[in-house]
């Protein structure tokens, strides 16, 4: 019997040694230059190593990263410590994924279309507070994450079209310290925000920056910001506009903004540049509030004179 029952042991053992070499030789994973990758039989794409990733190419939409051929098992994907940058075009048109992905505090740079249409990826965006920069096209189409975008004290540059159609993200979006300019289309039709647009510190915004934008409120220009055109056109969720003294209006910049109900305006002067910039906005139905010197130059003039109702400044001391 107890012959029997060791020999019964060690056929276990064998059995089990087998089962463990045959897991073993069907792993998917690899090496690729400094850093190692893995997908787990839950589907977690796990990237280590250390330092910057290579960078890989767009191929006929499909990404040139060694892992992309595998993409429709993985759900999740999981960088790990020690990873500074993650390369161009590394996790570009995934869409089987259905969970968060997961930053390092290491991570400094995210490369030029990293997530490009990877519309699967779910839940918020925690960028580490150690991130310098967002490449040009980073997360385009990522319409899953929710919840608020904060942006890295430490983050200095934003690249276009950065977060283009991320309709996902809710709340107020603030600009960190080292953030001056922002580039064409980086966060148009990013329509889920809901709460205030602050964007004092900036220095100017590129052509549809934040075109088709949900966000409400005032939007309050500063003073000295620069516009290119189109920059808030279709941001329908503003109720109240507040131009600066020295505004210089462009094309189209608020076409479509259709809940404007108020607009203050502190140019002593009617600008005479800005009736291009309301298009398909129903001014008749706008309250005009301006300084009480210039009262009657707005109510005489071409364009502001349409305003449905134009009215005095309670407080100039506003201005900003």
């Amino acid at each position: 019997m107890k012959k029997h029952f060791l020999i019964l042991m060690l056929v276990c053992l064998v059995a089990a040694i087998i089962t463990s070499c045959n897991k073993s030789d069907n792993q998917i994973g690899g090496k690729d230059r400094n850093i190692t990758w893995k997908i787990s039989d839950k589907g977690v794409l796990t990237i280590s190593g250390k330092g910057h990733m290579w960078d890989y190419e767009q191929d006929y939409d499909i990404s040139t990263a060694p892992w992309t051929v595998h993409q429709n098992l993985v759900t999740a994907i999981v960088i790990e410590e020690g990873i500074t940058r993650i390369s161009n075009w590394a996790f570009a048109y995934w869409h089987a994924l259905t969970e968060s992905l997961t930053l390092p505090k290491s991570l400094k740079f995210i490369g030029d279309n990293a997530f490009f249409d990877s519309y699967g990826i779910t839940g918020n965006l925690i960028l580490p507070e150690g991130l310098i920069s967002i490449g040009n096209e980073a997360f385009v189409g990522c319409s899953g994450f929710t919840g608020s975008l904060i942006l890295p004290e430490g983050l200095n540059f934003i690249g276009h079209h950065a977060f283009f159609y991320c309709r996902g993200f809710t709340g107020s979006l603030t600009f960190p310290k080292n953030i001056d300019w922002i580039y064409e289309g980086t966060f148009s039709c990013c329509s889920g925000f809901n709460g205030s647009l602050i964007l004092e510190g900036l220095r100017g915004i590129s052509d549809y920056g934040f075109y088709g934008s949900g966000f409400t409120g005032n939007l309050l220009i500063p003073k000295g910001l620069g516009l290119n055109n189109w920059v808030f056109g279709g941001c329908r969720g503003f109720s109240s506009l507040t131009i600066p003294e020295d505004m210089v209006f462009t094309t189209e910049l608020f076409e479509f903004c259709t809940g404007l109900t108020n607009i203050i305006n502190y140019s002593i002067e009617p600008q005479t540049d800005a009736g291009g910039s309301f298009r398909d906005v129903p001014i008749s139905n706008i309250t005009l509030h301006v300084l009480s010197i210039s009262l009657e130059k707005y109510r005489n003039d071409n364009f502001w004179g349409s305003f449905g109702n134009i009215v005095t400044i309670e407080n100039s001391n506003n201005n900003n």
